[in-house]
């Protein structure tokens, strides 16, 4: 069975966009199932005054996001088994934010 975990700290120079979780939730939500998973849940949790974290329940399972707008970071962990595109909810993500700086690693499992 193929297992793919990544993480991901992705930096922005404008934190507005990390201040809220929508429209991110909706990005990922797309880009999870564009990258074949199967969402069985999702829960979030917006904080006051701002930022958010959140984690999709996945069949294959689980994505995972939150923000630090203090620091302009958004935080993903995305960790699948099957036939899921991972790097495409990370390119996703990369699309919406246009990072000016990140860090992807690949974790080994199983």
């Amino acid at each position: 069975m193929t297992r793919r975990h990544v993480v991901a700290d992705l930096w922005v120079r404008d934190a507005g966009v990390l201040r809220y979780q929508e429209p991110l939730r909706s990005v990922l939500r797309q880009a999870i199932t564009g990258a074949g998973a199967t969402i069985l849940g999702e829960r979030f949790h917006q904080f006051r005054p701002v930022g958010f974290s959140g984690c999709y329940l996945l069949a294959e399972s689980h994505v995972s996001v939150h923000s630090f707008v203090e620091e302009g970071l958004l935080s993903l962990d995305v960790f699948t088994c099957g036939d899921v595109d991972v790097m495409a909810i990370i390119e996703a993500c990369r699309a919406f934010l246009s990072p000016c700086e990140e860090r992807v690693c690949d974790v080994p499992r199983g």
